[in-house]
């Protein structure tokens, strides 16, 4: 379906023949999004078979790629869904339900006391499931908060505070070491695959790196997605990124802006060497620093270029 184009959605079927398994490779929605979507926004309420089971219309199918595009372009699932509704109540000037391009976020929704106590308890047992080690039961519960609020926030108020609280229970002797690895590497992978997944934007290239000497990489990599998730041309370099490497890439792909993260003071310092490396370049090219390192005793100002920066929309 190409979703630039208006859907009818009369022009589809709805005689229900596709079981879950079809529907998630019709959509490539996960099945636990799917029951999270239909039990908690109503998106759909498909038929069932005798035996229970769900079947899904050509009709249906439509409107889970149509969701799942506002998704992609960065609306939560309320907002998307409450579009739905009112595409629904308010039909086109031909009489027909008509969805047309995804919409693009603007601000972020406020989080209410409800959705507080949500992102509690899915920290709860987000946290419970990495200590264990249980993969499955931690893609469960990423697959839900990704489909009830959306990537970003769950980034920003799942996945970050709970790196946090694995990372104390290091640090206080409360889990192994193999364990906190085990939580970091799961979920680093999991933020890998929704960024590769994505197209790459158009527009002037965003290079996203960290320091050299920086292993922290996990807030990198959430920016980056998040550039990405809204349209943005995004190379995501990695950790550690060594100083002369790190010249020699922004040298050979000429990019607008580098963004380069550092949790440690030590790290953002070894960039105090970059402008000798870079020439007349580091004049023409916009630097963005972000990370405790850099806040620590006006580190940027003695670096002499490039802004701190404390949320997406200032690299946007």
């Amino acid at each position: 379906m190409n979703q630039e184009l208006p859907l009818l959605l009369a022009d589809y079927p709805d005689e229900p023949i596709y079981n879950m398994k079809a529907a998630t490779q019709r959509t490539g929605i996960p099945a636990a999004t799917l029951r999270a979507w239909e039990r908690r926004h109503k998106v759909l309420n498909p038929s069932r078979t005798e035996g229970n089971y769900r079947l899904y219309s050509e009709r249906d199918i439509a409107i889970l790629n149509w969701v799942k595009a506002q998704l992609d372009a960065g609306l939560s699932i309320s907002r998307a869904v409450a579009l739905l509704e009112r595409l629904r109540t308010e039909p086109r000037s031909n009489g027909s339900d008509t969805f047309g391009k995804p919409e693009r976020a603007t601000e972020p929704e406020p989080v209410t006391g409800g959705q507080a106590e949500s992102w509690a308890e899915l920290h709860r047992q987000l946290h419970g499931a990495l200590l264990r080690m249980d993969e499955q039961r931690a893609s469960v519960i990423l697959a839900e908060a990704f489909a009830l609020y959306g990537v970003e926030k769950a980034c920003t108020q799942l996945i970050a505070p709970c790196l946090v609280e694995i990372g104390e229970d290091w640090f206080n002797g409360r889990i192994s070491i193999a364990t906190e690895h085990f939580a970091t590497a799961y979920l680093m992978g999991r933020l890998l695959a929704l960024f590769n997944s994505l197209p790459v934007g158009q527009g002037p290239l965003v290079l996203v790196a960290c320091a050299p000497g920086e292993r922290h990489e996990m807030g990198a990599l959430m920016l980056a997605l998040m550039l990405r998730r809204r349209g943005r041309n995004v190379r995501y370099l990695g950790a550690d990124i060594p100083l002369r490497d790190l010249a020699l890439a922004i040298r050979e792909m000429r990019p607008g802006t580098v963004v380069i993260s550092a949790m440690m003071v030590e790290a953002a310092e070894h960039l105090s060497g970059l402008p000798a490396l870079l020439g007349s370049l580091i004049s023409t090219t916009r630097f963005v620093f972000g990370g405790r390192g850099f806040a620590a005793d006006g580190m940027a100002r003695q670096l002499g270029y490039g802004t701190v920066i404390t949320d997406i929309d200032a690299v946007a």
